[in-house]
């Protein structure tokens, strides 16, 4: 089930990455960041529908501000229920219950004060929407948990319950990072970070494969800031489209997807560095929070 894996994927082979490419190799190139003045954030290098960067541009050098579309704001909705739902998940999980049974009692029984809190930060036009998923994503996940635990203790009947309490804790959503020895912001915050399996990143959206980077740049920024190998992260799309539908994908932080990673955080500290504009890319997808700017609003003033 879905935790268990997360705790203990199925790792056939652990990549072989060259020193290098290390993120404790910060003093050096090709990690050393080309610019000292200038920190990013992994959204800003890894985040590629805007195929340009030209959203980037926008944000930093013209400070225009973003618009929160439907998508961005369901994306967030998930994440911020993932979060409750850990926290919830630890302080039940400190009083060992005795079964998963009794877990999801406990665990459900907070639902409805978990989704009322999140459904506060977002706007009312989409309240009744967002409640029925995230009502339905809580549920699924108190049962997967609990599913887990149960399962833990059942394959591990010797184990001190304790042992299998500490296996959940050791879970932890909203981790912060210190990437700043990158070239990258000093607060970053990874999704999950699951040992063994390290950086776990929730995803709303059709897979792309510049999702991948984004777990790159958390893997160094870890390796710079504690000096932790991470070998592998691993993309979970969450879908609410006729049910709860979760994909996993487990993703080897490779020499390849690390050169890349470093490549785009320069290119994109020299666009800024110089305030030079990219230009508007081809094809811009609605559900960008600069198509009102590109594709709307300035376009037809410019027009008129």
């Amino acid at each position: 089930m879905m935790f268990v894996e997360i705790l203990y994927p199925k790792i056939v082979e652990v990549p072989l990455v060259s020193e290098e490419l290390r993120g404790w190799n910060w003093r050096n190139p090709p990690v050393a960041p080309l610019l000292e003045s200038i920190k990013l954030g992994v959204w800003e290098v890894t985040s590629k529908y805007c195929a340009t960067r030209y959203d980037v541009y926008l944000y930093r050098v013209l400070k225009i501000r973003p618009r929160l579309t439907k998508p961005i704001l369901l994306g967030r909705a998930v994440h911020d229920l993932f979060v409750e739902a850990f926290r919830c998940l630890k302080k039940a999980i400190l009083e060992e219950p005795k079964s998963g049974s009794e877990l999801y009692c406990v665990l459900t029984s907070k639902r409805k004060k978990v989704v009322a809190h999140i459904l506060e930060r977002f706007p009312a036009n989409l309240v009744d929407e967002l409640s029925c998923n995230l009502n339905s994503l809580y549920n699924y996940l108190s049962l997967q948990i609990s599913a887990d635990y149960d399962r833990l203790i059942v394959e591990s009947p010797d184990i001190v319950r304790s042992s299998i309490v500490d296996r959940f804790l050791s879970i932890s959503c909203e981790r912060p990072i210190d990437g700043s020895r990158l070239g990258l912001s000093k607060w970053l915050m990874v999704d999950i970070y699951a040992p063994p399996i390290g950086i776990v990143e929730v995803k709303t959206g059709s897979t792309k494969d510049f999702h991948e980077l984004s777990l790159v740049g958390y893997a160094l920024a870890m390796e710079s800031s504690e000096y932790a190998p991470i070998n592998f992260g691993q993309l979970m799309y969450v879908h609410l489209n006729n049910g709860i539908h979760i994909l996993r994908k487990l993703v080897r932080v490779s020499d390849e997807l690390r050169r890349e990673f470093l490549e785009e955080r320069d290119r994109l500290m020299e666009i800024l560095y110089h305030e030079r504009d990219p230009g508007l890319p081809n094809e811009c997808p609605e559900s960008c929070p600069y198509y009102f700017y590109c594709r709307g609003e300035k376009n037809e003033e410019v027009n008129n």
